[in-house]
């Protein structure tokens, strides 16, 4: 390939990627500008890489190697595609309005349960309570764990509480019994750790007017930092990689007509599930499979973009490992089920829609990260080559045109819910972690599944200080991640940094070979390997002791709050919890004051602080009301953080100083 052509392609890298500057993400004809300068950067790579720089016909260890490195690189490619097709859509319309048939629709709440303790479960109940909705709402407690307490608790708050003789299934058996007990036009499915919002059915029922959408989502939020932002202090700082995902995939998967429903915070017309005959069991993640069923009869799956109810993170490394291996090993198994099985309903869906629920984040995302992260080291420690006549400045000019424009296309189409290195670290970790397993899961996808609940609450802590116990854990603030694992890491890390001094070493012997572009790269990418090592690392060794959460917000977002008869600015700075006012100021005094909450239109008394500013709320219902608001104040902060965007330069810092501390 001529040199001009590459210089010309990191030159167009460079022009798209200070337009994204002055263009909008939300335009589709941006979209489709920036994806078609992409296509053909990339095209230019990979005829490039295909043409000059691979060993094609050798059976050489050399020439397989640079084989199987081309390949590494082209499934890549088709993730990138997989993932960039959705963004060539036109955006689908929010339905902003409600009819009026629609507003005396019934609802159905339904909050599935397990083993949730009764920390958790309760202000669950008490929130749902208080959802507002003009038509009759009935609220249902499915419990798969037969718990007497939660009967008695379901009695006294009037909710209406339902069992089953076996716990067949998981959680699709348990909502598919249920469906003989449902009566209403659509079903809001709540996890037992979900605090719903006031306003949920009233911003998740619009879309419905269009009798085609039988699933409405709304993107997850959360109360407590994920422990790879607790362990590295990222909590305000930093988003999850669940933030990317709900906010930005699943809004342009919805645009490409392939949202699905995400197992809680979702609004489902129950004679659509009717009709499919409720949840799909073959796969443990029935939440998606409900979605995709549901599509083979022609109903749709949508999003909206404000979050209605708030849950809890994973509260540790481990639950938090268990979790994304569930989702993962489910979607492979759900895989399986719509190329391998012979259910006619599966006839119904086209070749497209299959691709479009391939897991290629968990098939292929995974071991090429897991590659990258190797290869580099590869190079410099034992002259292994993943591509041959490749002179540096046309290395340079090929490769830097490609990463110029994935740099400037996730932070663009993201809105800064991504930021470069460090949102790599959830990625990292997860498929050094689990990409084994998952190719393991490949080869045998009908295994028999356990559908592992993750613990939450006092659970969680419970669990986490046995499992501290039990390795004789010496630092009472951190908890031990399981050792195999960290040594692995850690083992990484010094073999990584042995490369890199090595590769220093020899960089000037190195410069006077025909590869020396190939080791000065391996060089660059060793060293970015080495970052990316030592924030997992780092993730790993500084995992914090689990402790219960609570809702929290800052008095300010509490505009119906009133203290002593005042409005709460007046009175300080005070940040707000479930269970408590703690003052920003030290000689600021919370004891002992009366506290009320505007309820239509009027004051209503809940409760009075102790000395401690500890809550005495005066009934149930009120620590319930207090709830309910306190929950849209947490969603008023989770939604001031998305749209402010997240500190890029002092997310780095942070994780910098947390990784030497």
């Amino acid at each position: 390939m001529p040199e001009l052509v590459l210089y010309l392609s990191i030159a167009a890298a460079a022009i798209t990627s200070l337009a994204m500057f002055w263009l909008s993400p939300q335009c589709r004809q941006a979209r489709l500008g920036v994806l078609l300068v992409m296509a053909w950067v990339f095209g230019v790579y990979f005829v490039w890489r295909l043409g000059q720089t691979v060993l094609w016909g050798g059976f050489s260890f050399a020439a397989l190697y640079t084989q199987f490195f081309v390949l590494v690189e082209l499934l890549w490619l088709a993730e990138m595609v997989h993932d960039c097709h959705f963004y060539t859509y036109a955006s689908r319309p929010l339905v902003q309005g409600i009819s009026r048939a629609l507003r005396q629709s019934s609802i159905d709440v339904v909050i599935a349960s397990y083993n949730e303790p009764r920390d958790i479960l309760e202000k669950t109940l008490l929130c749902a309570l208080h959802l507002d909705w003009s038509a009759p709402i009935k609220i249902y407690v499915i419990d798969d764990g037969k718990r007497q307490w939660l009967a008695e608790l379901c009695y006294k708050l009037g909710i209406n509480y339902l069992s089953r003789p076996d716990n067949l299934n998981a959680k699709a058996g348990n909502i598919n019994h249920a469906l003989d007990y449902l009566h209403g036009d659509f079903a809001l499915l709540l996890d037992a750790d979900f605090l719903v919002a006031p306003f949920a059915i009233e911003k998740l029922i619009a879309p419905m007017v269009d009798a085609q959408v039988a699933v409405v989502q709304s993107p997850h939020d959360f109360y407590n930092p994920d422990p790879i932002q607790r362990s590295l202090g990222l909590e305000s700082l930093s988003p999850t990689d669940q933030i990317h995902f709900f906010n930005d995939t699943l809004r342009m998967r919805d645009n490409g007509g392939a949202a699905f429903f995400c197992g809680s915070s979702g609004l489902i017309r129950l004679k659509a599930l009717k009709e499919i005959s409720g949840f799909p069991t073959d796969s443990i993640t029935e939440d998606i499979f409900v979605s995709l069923k549901l599509k083979s009869q022609g109903y749709l799956s949508v999003t909206i973009k404000e979050a209605v109810a708030t849950g809890l993170n994973p509260q540790s490394i481990n639950d938090f490992f268990a979790q994304r291996k569930r989702w993962g090993e489910g979607a492979i198994q759900m895989n399986s089920c719509i190329w391998g099985s012979t259910q006619s309903w599966l006839r119904n869906l086209g070749v497209i829609n299959r691709l479009q629920f391939f897991p290629v984040y968990w098939l292929i995302s995974y071991p090429v990260r897991l590659i990258s992260l190797l290869v580099p080291q590869a190079c410099l420690l034992l002259g292994w080559q993943p591509l041959v006549n490749a002179p540096i400045n046309q290395l340079l000019a090929a490769q830097g045109g490609v990463l110029i424009l994935i740099l400037a296309f996730n932070q663009w189409i993201s809105r800064s819910h991504s930021q470069l290195l460090l949102s790599q670290i959830w990625h990292d970790v997860l498929a050094l972690r689990l990409t084994f397993y998952f190719l393991f899961r490949l080869i045998k996808p009908n295994d028999k599944l356990v559908f592992s609940v993750t613990p939450k609450g006092s659970d969680a802590v419970h669990l986490a200080e046995a499992s501290a116990s039990s390795a004789a854990a010496q630092n009472p603030n951190t908890a031990t991640p399981p050792r195999y694992f960290d040594v692995l890491v850690l083992s990484l890390l010094i073999l990584t940094f042995a490369c890199l001094a090595l590769g220093v070493v020899n960089l000037n012997d190195a410069q006077s070979t025909a590869q020396s572009g190939v080791y000065a790269v391996s060089l660059f990418w060793a060293l970015i390997n080495f970052a990316r090592i030592w924030f997992v690392y780092a993730s790993l060794r500084r995992e914090k002791a689990v402790r219960l959460e609570e809702l929290q917000a800052p008095v300010r977002i509490m505009s119906d709050l009133w203290i002593d008869g005042l409005p709460a600015n007046a009175v300080g700075e005070f940040q707000v919890s479930e269970s408590s006012l703690s003052s920003t100021n030290e000689n600021q005094v919370i004891a002992h004051r009366d506290l009320a909450l505007l309820h239509n239109g009027t004051q209503r008394h809940i409760g009075r602080t102790n000395d401690q500013g500890k809550i005495l709320f005066h009934t149930l219902k009120c620590r319930g009301l207090w709830l309910s608001r306190l929950t849209v104040a947490s969603l008023e902060v989770g939604l001031e953080r998305l749209n402010g965007g997240y500190k890029s330069a002092q997310a780095v810092a942070q994780t910098i100083k947390a990784s030497f501390t």
